[in-house]
């Protein structure tokens, strides 16, 4: 019988840590060739794949944040020269308006000479011709009354 020492007793036997050290580490070996370097694989390349994506997207929003800021300035100029047209057409039909405004006004001026001048021609020929019409009037008038003829010296 061998010798105990107390230090024997901490340590195992090294014959058995080896036989049991070799299936472990065949076993180590077939997981790392099976399990551990496709999972490893899998995640490094679902992870370049993200950050690809992550920076394919960061491209595309400073990409889609230029664009957006080019059609605001383009709607803003649209904008502009829609109120400039606006305010120019407006004008044009202002000075439209305001041309036949003047124009019914000197028509209607015209017309309205035209029918005092009319109107002054005929109270001079009512003025001229009234007298006359009324010494004629009063003696028809006069004849029916008295159911006689009136003489004309007396008239006259």
């Amino acid at each position: 019988m061998r010798p105990r020492w107390w230090f024997m007793d901490i340590f195992p036997d090294p014959m058995l840590v080896l036989v049991q050290l070799a299936p472990f580490l065949v076993l180590l070996s077939g997981l790392h060739v099976i399990l551990f370097k496709p999972t490893l694989d899998y995640l490094e390349a679902r992870q370049a794949a993200t950050d690809g994506a992550r920076a394919e997207a960061a491209r595309l929003q400073g990409s889609s944040g230029a664009a957006l800021d080019r059609y605001e300035q383009a709607l803003t100029a649209a904008r502009a020269e829609i109120a400039e047209l606006r305010a120019s057409r407006r004008a044009e039909a202002n000075a439209v308006h305001a041309r036949r405004v003047a124009q019914a006004r000197a028509a209607a001026e015209a017309e309205t000479r035209a029918a005092v001048e009319r109107l002054r021609g005929e109270v001079e020929t009512a003025r001229t011709e009234l007298p006359g019409r009324a010494r004629t009037l009063a003696a028809d008038m006069a004849e029916r009354v008295l159911g006689r003829p009136l003489s004309r010296e007396a008239g006259a």
